[in-house]
């Protein structure tokens, strides 16, 4: 019980600071007065088992303007029964839930604002652009030896809930906790009207590589018919010669014939 609620003090004054997890400050200080109010804290089960706790700190940023930040804790059923009672004891409400699809009881919840996320111990860097806005988150956490934790102890996990997006780091004593995460807030309209720009663009460079093909298919045409025409015309050149040489044997023909009978003729009257 004495790590659980070594677990809940570190917690509460590194991770949270002013924003108690577990209402700490709330529990009944000891003294004289108060021994029936103890009498009424629950005995320990015998399967309470201290090492099955694991505690959960979850920081929602899915509106940056109300950040949630909720802590919860695991562990086996005679566990949580036994902190369930003993904070209603002391008046404190628990909320029994799931976490992950395990049994969990809810320990505390509150809504920080974007510039009070150093008080949870974050430092908020943004970057704003034209399509998206880059947003990094750097969690800081030293190694938790001086919290009165034993090297290798493990705290808790601490998760960045970014709606589409989870980040799950464990917080190890001993270890370097610090960690940076990096999400995304895209300008939907702003992508959509670059969107239609490049289909614009992508639309003049098709028009244009379209009609310079078809100018070039254009011209091939027409030095295709002046091929032609210029095959037509050799075709006709060579038909004529062709009737002009006909035309010519022919002649050539006719007049040797004609000598030849001139000469028989000739031959005869002598």
């Amino acid at each position: 019980m004495k790590k659980f609620l070594a677990i809940i003090m570190a917690i509460t004054l590194v991770l949270t600071m002013s924003m108690s997890i577990v209402a700490l400050a709330d529990e009944p200080v000891v003294t004289s007065e108060d021994v029936v109010e103890e009498s009424t804290t629950p005995e320990m089960p015998a399967d309470y088992d201290e090492n099955s706790i694991v505690q959960y700190l979850v920081f929602n940023f899915t509106d940056l303007e109300n950040i949630t930040i909720d802590s919860y804790i695991t562990a086996t059923d005679g566990t949580l029964d036994y902190y369930a009672q003993m904070y209603a004891s002391y008046g404190q409400a628990i909320t029994e839930t799931e976490y992950e699809g395990k049994r969990a009881l809810s320990m505390n919840q509150s809504t920080v604002a974007i510039n009070d996320l150093a008080d949870a111990g974050i430092a908020y860097l943004p970057n704003k652009g034209f399509l998206a806005d880059k947003n990094t988150f750097v969690y800081v956490c030293g190694t938790m030896l001086s919290s009165g934790f034993s090297e290798g102890d493990k705290i808790a996990e601490v998760v960045f809930d970014f709606g589409g997006k989870t980040a799950s780091h464990e917080i190890i004593a001993g270890q370097q906790n610090s960690f940076i995460e990096v999400s995304y807030k895209i300008h939907w309209i702003n992508v959509l009207i670059v969107l239609m720009c490049v289909v614009v663009l992508a639309l003049i460079v098709l028009i244009i590589v379209l009609t310079l093909k078809k100018k070039k298919a254009v011209k091939a045409e027409e030095e295709n018919d002046e091929y032609v025409s210029e095959d037509n015309l050799f075709d006709v050149l060579a038909s004529e010669n062709v009737e002009e040489i006909i035309e010519e044997v022919a002649e050539t023909e006719e007049v040797a014939e004609t000598e030849e009978v001139e000469e028989k003729v000739v031959e005869t009257e002598e």
